[in-house]
């Protein structure tokens, strides 16, 4: 069956500086318009699917600072013409939590048949993609990746090829809940504050 929900998903980097979202986040953004566009030739005869863009990064620069998701928000918003009504925000920010989160939150306050399509960088799905797998299957969602290359820098690269190996290791012996609340507790500091540069 076709379906009559489709979900961008948009993963967020991090911010330039406060108040202003990396150039890794606008080209996943800038992805995510070009990947709602190219759907509808895609889709054949008929009534038009539902389209949603769900944004990530929950977390702030510093406290009391806009938050990634926010700024992402007004990005397509503003800049690229979507309807905000078709913006969501999530409360996920790290590679376990938000495949987590996003996926709950589709499969409960999303009814209908739903194709969820996740944009991120390459380097992001070497770790997250078995996190998305889990729990994209738990939840029944059809579910697809964007992989950009061309994102972040050498060091973020260096970072998220070690997280790959360690999360591969711990899903290939069954203890993947192990090293999720590793990720989770290793990430939960950004909720108060993230300037971390995944562009360098």
């Amino acid at each position: 069956m076709a379906p009559n929900i489709v979900i961008l998903v948009v993963i967020a980097c991090h911010f330039r500086k406060k108040d202003e979202l990396c150039e890794t986040t606008i080209k996943r953004l800038d992805e995510a318009i070009k990947q709602y566009h190219l759907r509808f030739p895609r889709i054949p005869s008929g009534p038009m699917p539902l389209m949603y863009f769900l944004v990530t990064g929950h977390c702030p620069y510093e406290k009391s600072s806009k938050k990634l998701d926010e700024l992402m928000k007004e990005y397509l918003a503003l800049r690229k013409g979507i309807n905000a009504a078709r913006i969501i925000t999530s409360t996920g920010f790290g590679i376990a939590s938000e495949a987590k989160t996003v996926s709950e939150q589709i499969a409960r306050t999303i009814p209908g048949q739903k194709e969820v399509i996740i944009v991120s960088s390459q380097w992001y799905f070497w770790a997250a993609r078995s996190f998305w797998r889990k729990y994209t299957r738990r939840d029944n969602l059809a579910a697809s990746i964007v992989p950009l290359r061309n994102t972040g820098g050498w060091r973020t690269v260096v970072m998220y090829f070690a997280y790959a190996v360690i999360v591969r290791i711990f899903f290939a012996v069954g203890l993947s809940g192990v090293i999720e609340k590793m990720m989770n507790k290793l990430q939960a500091g950004r909720s108060e504050g993230f300037q971390f540069n995944g562009c360098a």
